[in-house]
């Protein structure tokens, strides 16, 4: 599909594409992201792509390898279990009409199984002053389902001898970038709306 426009919800509080809901496996809360099923573009021949995210400019300092681990699940309703579900890091240029410097490898498809995953991602000296960016996305069109669950949710220095991103050096020791718990999607840059779990009509 070819993007046709941008939108954002100012309003946190909006049930629009993502909310908090109690897993029946588990017990506990988790992140249940989904499309925005009252936008009008939702027809056939267009698609609706939200991103949930966390941003942060990148600074002198935060060079090294970083993972953005979490745990998916599918939802209590197999019927909602999302078509079409991803996670992602960005690494984006806006000097350079904020492309992906990554150029979206760093991506991982979540409807094919369940459980924990993460990606990694090595923040080099040449990324000072780019937007980092991640978070969860999910596509769909004519009202196709987008229910997915997350819970575990982290961004964090990789640690010593453990999985880190290509082309870098040892483990970081950053401060700056912050870490992120499964509260944190919730209310920050980028959040595209606080949910509410939102069954097809």
């Amino acid at each position: 599909y070819n993007s046709q426009y941008d939108y954002d919800f100012a309003n946190t509080g909006t049930t629009q594409v993502a909310g908090l809901e109690t897993s029946d496996s588990t017990g506990s809360s988790v992140l249940n992201t989904y499309s925005d099923y009252d936008n009008a573009g939702f027809q056939s021949s267009g698609c609706v792509t939200p991103n949930i995210f966390r941003e942060y400019t990148i600074q002198a300092g935060d060079e090294g390898d970083y993972t953005f681990s979490f745990t998916n699940e599918f939802p209590n309703n197999p019927v909602n279990t999302a078509v079409s579900a991803q996670a992602f890091i960005k690494v984006l240029d806006p000097l350079n009409g904020f492309q992906d410097t990554r150029s979206g490898a760093l991506v991982i498809d979540t409807t094919g199984s369940e459980g924990a995953k993460s990606i990694d991602v090595t923040i080099a000296a040449a990324d000072v002053g780019m937007i980092l960016q991640y978070g969860f996305s999910n596509n769909s069109a004519n009202y196709q389902e987008t229910g997915m669950y997350y819970d575990d949710v982290a961004f964090a220095a990789a640690s010593t001898g453990g999985g880190g991103g290509s082309g870098g050096g040892g483990a970081g020791t950053p401060a700056q970038i912050p870490t992120l718990p499964l509260w944190g999607l919730i209310g920050l840059a980028g959040l595209l709306g606080l949910m509410g779990y939102r069954r097809k009509k």
